[in-house]
C-alpha cells in the first residue's frame, strides 16, 4: 500500500493532507496539500488523507472478507459435490459386483450341469431306452430346472439393474442441487433490527430528514420542525422550531453543511442556519404559490426545485451564506399538482411526476435553463406519488391508485427516449383499500445500492443483485397508511414515524451479502 508520505498534489509536489470527494474532478487533481488548501473552493467536499485512507483499507478489508466468503461457500459447495459423486460410484461399483457375482453363479450352475450331463449310470440307462417315455420326461425336468434358474438369475439381475436406476436417479437429482448451488450467484439481503419500541408524537409527521453526518434528525411535527440529536440509534429531542404556519411538508438537509430547508403547506420555503454550533434560526422565507410537496438540491447546493400544488415546478437559486432564495424559472407542463422530483446522476435530466398520471422529463440546457425532454409513455396510467433516479440513464416510479395495479415500474434510456423496462417491474402487496400517501420520497444509497420506499401500509427496502436487478430484501407491514421515514447517509440506521401508533421507530439496518436474513 502506497504511503502518504508518497503522495504528492499535481501543483505543488508537496505532501498531500487532503482529498477531494467530488466525482467530476480527474485523479490527478483529486490530491491537496496545505497550500492547496488555502485555494480550495469552500463548496467542493474534502475529507482527510488519513480518513480517506482508513475507508479504502476498511473497504478492502470488507471486499476481501466478502471474498473468501464466496469461495469458502463456493469450496463447500464443490466438496458436497464430489460427496455425491464419490456415493454414486460406490453404489454403482458394489451393484455392478453383485451382478457380476450373480452371472458368475449363473456360469457355475449351467458348467456343472453341463458336467453331470457326461455320467450316466449303464443299468438306469438300459431302463431309460426300454422306456422312452422317462427319457423325454429326464429331459424336460432338466430343461425346466435350467429355465427356471435363468429366469430367477435374470429376475434378480433386473431387480438390482433397477434398484441401481433408482439410486442413480436420486443421485443425479442431488448432482444436479448442487450444480445448481455452485452456479447460484450470490444475492444481497437486508436484515432490520428495532433499536427501540416507539418514540411518542402525537401530531402527524409528513417529513424526516439526516444530515450528513447522521447525528443530526429533523422531523415534521404538524406545523412545527423538531430537532434531534442521533447517537447510535437513540434518538433526543434538541429543539423545536414554530416557524410555519401550516403543515411541514419536506425537509432537506444540506450535505455540506448543518443547514437545511423546509417546505410547507402555508407555501413557504424556509432556509435554516445554525447559529453559535447551537440553535438554527431562519432569517427568510420565500413565497410560492401554493402547498409544497417536494424539494429537491442540486449537488453543488446552488439550485433547489420544488414541486406545488398549482401545478408548477419552481427553480432556485441558493445561497445558504446569507439565507437566500431567487426564483429564476417556473416549468409549465404538468396539469396537477406535482407529488415528487428526482435529478439523474450528472443532473442532465429531471424527472416529475403527480396527479396528472404523467411522468415528464426535462433536460437541462448549457446555459443552465430546462427544458421539457420526453412525456414518457407507461403501462399503468395512475397516479405517480413517489419517483427517483437510481442510475444516471434509469429511474423507477411507484403508483398511487386506491384500485390500481401495485408496483415498482422501471425507465431506463434507450435511443434518446425514456422506455419502460417490463421485464424489471416489481410486484408490491396487493391493497384495493387506500390511497398511497405523497411526500415519502424514495431514498437511494449509491453506495451500498440499496433503496427506501414507501407504499400505502408498507415500507419495503430493495437491493441491488450482482446481475444488476434489484429485488425486495425485506419489508414491514402496518396498520396506517400515513407512514413517513428516512435513513441514514451511510444508510446504518432508519427512522419511521406511523400513524395509528403516533411514535417513532428506530431500525439497525444490515445487508447481509451472502447469508440468511433474519427480522429481529
Amino acid at each position: 500500500m502506497q504511503q502518504n508520505s508518497e503522495l504528492v498534489c499535481s501543483h505543488h509536489k508537496r505532501s498531500v493532507c487532503s482529498v477531494i470527494v467530488e466525482k467530476q474532478v480527474k485523479n490527478d487533481e483529486r490530491l491537496l496539500c496545505c497550500e492547496c488548501m488555502m485555494n480550495f473552493d469552500e463548496n467542493i467536499q474534502i475529507k482527510g488523507i488519513n480518513i480517506i485512507q482508513e475507508k479504502i483499507e476498511t473497504k478492502i478489508q470488507e471486499n476481501n472478507s466478502q471474498k473468501i466468503q464466496f469461495l469458502d461457500q463456493k469450496i463447500q459447495d464443490i466438496e458436497q459435490l464430489r460427496e455425491s459423486l464419490n456415493q454414486l460410484k460406490s453404489k454403482l461399483i458394489t451393484t455392478f459386483d453383485s451382478i457380476l457375482e450373480d452371472i458368475k453363479n449363473w456360469i457355475d450352475y449351467l458348467t456343472k450341469e453341463q458336467q453331470t450331463n457326461n455320467k450316466y449310470n449303464l443299468i438306469y440307462e438300459i431302463d431309460k431306452i426300454l422306456n422312452p417315455d422317462s427319457h423325454d420326461k429326464e429331459f424336460m425336468y432338466l430343461i425346466d430346472g435350467i429355465i427356471y434358474q435363468n429366469n430367477d438369475t435374470i429376475k434378480k439381475i433386473l431387480y438390482k439393474i433397477k434398484k441401481s436406476n433408482d439410486v442413480f436417479r436420486e443421485l443425479i437429482s442431488k448432482l444436479k442441487i448442487s450444480f445448481q448451488k455452485i452456479k447460484k450467484i450470490p444475492e444481497t439481503d437486508i436484515s432490520l433490527t428495532l433499536m427501540s419500541n416507539g418514540i411518542k408524537q402525537n401530531q402527524d409527521c409528513y417529513a424526516i430528514a439526516f444530515n450528513v453526518t447522521g447525528q443530526i434528525m429533523i422531523s415534521g411535527c404538524g406545523k412545527d420542525i423538531k430537532l434531534w440529536s442521533f447517537n447510535n440509534g437513540e434518538l433526543k429531542e434538541i429543539q423545536k422550531l414554530s416557524f410555519h404556519k401550516s403543515t411541514i411538508s419536506c425537509l432537506l438537509f444540506s450535505k455540506l453543511s448543518d443547514n437545511f430547508i423546509s417546505g410547507s403547506y402555508d407555501s413557504t420555503i424556509r432556509i435554516w442556519k445554525q447559529f453559535k454550533g447551537q440553535e438554527w434560526k431562519s432569517l427568510s422565507t420565500n413565497e410560492d404559490s401554493n402547498r409544497i410537496f417536494c424539494l429537491i438540491l442540486s449537488k453543488n447546493e446552488k439550485v433547489l426545485i420544488s414541486g406545488s400544488e398549482d401545478h408548477l415546478i419552481n427553480v432556485w437559486d441558493v445561497d445558504f451564506e446569507r439565507n437566500h432564495l431567487n426564483l429564476y424559472q417556473s416549468l409549465i407542463k404538468n396539469t396537477a399538482y406535482v407529488t415528487n422530483l428526482s435529478f439523474n446522476e450528472s443532473e442532465t435530466f429531471l424527472v416529475s411526476c403527480g396527479k396528472d398520471k404523467q411522468i415528464i422529463v426535462w433536460m437541462n440546457t448549457q446555459n443552465n435553463k430546462w427544458e421539457f425532454k420526453q412525456i414518457v409513455t407507461k403501462s399503468i396510467m395512475e397516479f405517480g406519488t413517489e419517483i427517483c433516479f437510481i442510475k444516471e440513464n434509469q429511474f423507477i416510479c411507484v403508483s398511487e391508485n386506491q384500485d390500481g395495479q401495485d408496483y415498482i415500474c422501471f425507465f431506463e434510456l434507450q435511443n434518446q427516449q425514456f422506455q419502460e423496462q417490463f421485464n424489471q417491474q416489481i410486484k408490491l402487496i396487493f391493497n384495493n383499500q387506500e390511497y398511497n400517501e405523497p411526500l415519502f420520497p424514495i431514498m437511494f444509497n449509491q453506495t451500498k445500492r440499496i433503496i427506501l420506499l414507501r407504499h400505502k401500509f408498507n415500507i419495503y427496502i430493495l437491493s441491488q443483485q450482482f446481475h444488476n436487478t434489484y429485488r425486495i430484501s425485506t419489508k414491514l407491514q402496518f396498520q396506517h397508511n400515513i407512514i413517513q421515514g428516512s435513513m441514514t447517509n451511510d444508510a446504518q440506521y432508519m427512522v419511521l414515524w406511523e400513524k395509528s401508533n403516533s411514535c417513532y421507530f428506530i431500525y439497525k439496518i444490515k445487508q447481509n451479502q451472502y447469508g440468511q436474513v433474519q427480522q429481529n
